[in-house]
């Protein structure tokens, strides 16, 4: 059974969609939108501004193995939906979950996994027909509307973003294929990067994506770091 909500305002759709699956159990599958998000949260929780007019949604995947990769996977079936769909030749995927055009992020995505459900909980914003003028003079976003020229109906491509994934499920058996994708368009390739972690900063050129979804940055000295997570930042060419 599956179940659409859609909401005038949420504090955050993960949040709903957590609130709700406490009285439902089984297979049920939920796709829950809002217009707007007060909360919204991206990876290590960090705040996602949500303002009306972007595509703010979570929704459910049933699957029966833990696969590491996962969100590259998503990465890889949004970006291939948005280059199908319009002449975004510019769109790039800055690992582990970012969708951008050029320099300017377009949208995210947040995946959790339930081990005990065998399930994937997939958080995706996407600024699709925001007001630029509700960014407040951000210089490092950009809406979907402003490149093709035009607004997209939301409803419409979140239900052929979850068709995409769906289509391309089996492909998780055989993660080369959509990492190998990723890495043609991954976003700051042979550039100098640096990672937060915990307790240190690793900064090092960005050689792609491993096949176990690690990035991989080598130092001045030749050692390449195996990154797993994060902060990622890049540093401009001086």
């Amino acid at each position: 059974m599956k179940t659409k909500l859609f909401y005038p305002l949420l504090d955050s759709t993960m949040n709903e969609y957590q609130r709700l699956t406490q009285f439902c159990t089984g297979t049920h599958q939920w796709i829950i939108r809002a217009r707007e998000q007060k909360e919204g949260r991206g990876r290590e929780d960090r705040f996602w501004y949500s303002p009306e007019g972007g595509l703010w949604m979570t929704f459910d995947i049933y699957y029966d193995d833990f696969i590491p990769t996962f969100p590259l996977f998503i990465a890889y079936c949004l970006h291939s939906l948005l280059l199908e769909l319009f002449p975004l030749e510019s769109l790039s995927i800055k690992w582990p979950n970012d969708i951008m055009w050029k320099n300017k992020k377009l949208g995210g995505i947040l995946c959790e996994h339930n081990e005990s459900e065998k399930k994937y909980i997939i958080g995706l914003g996407l600024n699709t027909n925001v007001s630029q003028d509700a960014f407040d003079g951000k210089l490092d976003i950009v809406t979907l509307s402003s490149l093709i020229g035009f607004p997209v109906s939301n409803e419409y491509l979140s239900d052929l973003i979850i068709a995409n994934i769906h289509k391309k499920i089996d492909l998780l058996t055989n993660p080369k294929f959509y990492l190998n994708y990723i890495n043609l368009w991954l976003y700051g390739l042979n550039q100098l990067a640096q990672v937060q972690l915990d307790n240190k900063i690793v900064t090092g050129i960005n050689i792609g994506v491993a096949e176990d979804g690690t990035l991989l940055l080598k130092d001045r000295e030749g050692y390449i770091h195996e990154i797993n997570y994060g902060s990622l930042n890049y540093i401009p060419d001086l």
